[in-house]
């Protein structure tokens, strides 16, 4: 099926793996256990662009023909609702995969009419969308209704990548915009090369979460060690995967033997992208760490 020059693969062909520059587009990695809605990360790698823009990682209904289990939903408490991902680079500056005027096929499931949702893909610095460069992106396309019988209905739209890319520019960024307070939801995003919409990309589960691990990580208990007869404890641990940079680390709170404290105290985290390695806890009892999280979003 072709539209606009949008066409959908009837999915019989083989495809080459890994064509999704979308991380999480299925939603099915939530490490911050968010449900929402809040003005704040739910699913792993989608940011609400706004203050007002609140998100919520929805389920759908065991049992029956849709084939995910999440989406996301997005809504505003103004009159706008912004929610993005950014596509890190390889380095600041270089265009990586997305090379000038190379043509990129953006697709996703909805339950609405999105013909008033704005769609924009540009390179940025970061997430404050400093020096933004725009790309072009085609007008949605619905190239699948009803699928599997469902409300859900597929758009695509063509991404050209066009203009210049800054000597700063560190990500390139997607991101949908509701107007007039509009709210929707969002499912099984994907963006690959060419003018072909094909069949979403189904990552194993642990690749996707190795994915998203690269940007932000969370622990739900840690304990602490004596490196000294002083009751000097440390807590060294390798990183599953090695973050992209060095993170912010947080905890909620410890406890000394049995009791509890809120806050990091005197804790000092080393900020290391390879390794988890917090010190300065003088204390005889045992310390156990509450709700680790390291966050090295772009």
């Amino acid at each position: 099926m072709t539209q606009n020059n949008v066409q959908l693969q009837d999915g019989n062909g083989s495809l080459a793996g890994l064509r999704n520059q979308i991380i999480n587009g299925d939603f099915r990695i939530n490490q911050r256990v968010t449900i929402g809605p809040v003005s704040a990360y739910t699913a792993d790698r989608w940011r609400p662009n706004t203050v007002q823009t609140l998100l919520q990682w929805k389920t759908t209904n065991p049992g029956t023909n849709i084939p995910f289990g999440n989406y996301l939903g997005v809504t505003s408490s103004a009159t706008q609702s912004v929610v993005a991902q950014l596509i890190e680079l390889p380095s600041p500056g270089n265009w990586g995969p997305f090379e000038s005027g190379s043509t990129w096929t953006l697709s996703w499931y909805t339950q609405q009419d999105l013909t008033d949702v704005a769609i924009y893909v540009d390179f940025v610095d970061s997430s404050a969308g400093t020096n933004s460069q725009a790309c072009t992106v085609g007008t949605p396309q619905l190239i699948e209704s009803s699928a599997w019988g469902s409300s859900f209905n597929r758009y695509a739209a063509t991404v050209t990548i066009t203009g210049t890319i800054a000597a700063t520019n560190a990500a390139l960024r997607l991101y949908y915009v509701g107007t007039n307070s509009k709210a929707f939801d969002l499912a099984r995003v994907q963006l690959e090369p060419g003018p072909i919409a094909t069949p979403f990309e189904q990552r194993p589960i642990g690749m996707e979460l190795s994915l998203c691990q690269r940007y932000f990580q969370k622990l739900v208990s840690l304990y602490m060690y004596d490196v000294s007869s002083a009751g000097v404890k440390v807590l060294s641990l390798p990183r599953t995967v090695t973050m992209r940079a060095a993170p912010t680390e947080t905890i909620t709170g410890y406890i000394v033997g049995t009791t509890p404290f809120s806050g990091t105290g005197s804790l000092i985290f080393a900020g290391d992208p390879g390794l988890v390695f917090i010190s300065n806890i003088t204390n005889t009892a045992g310390v156990s760490l509450q709700n680790y999280s390291a966050d090295a979003e772009l």
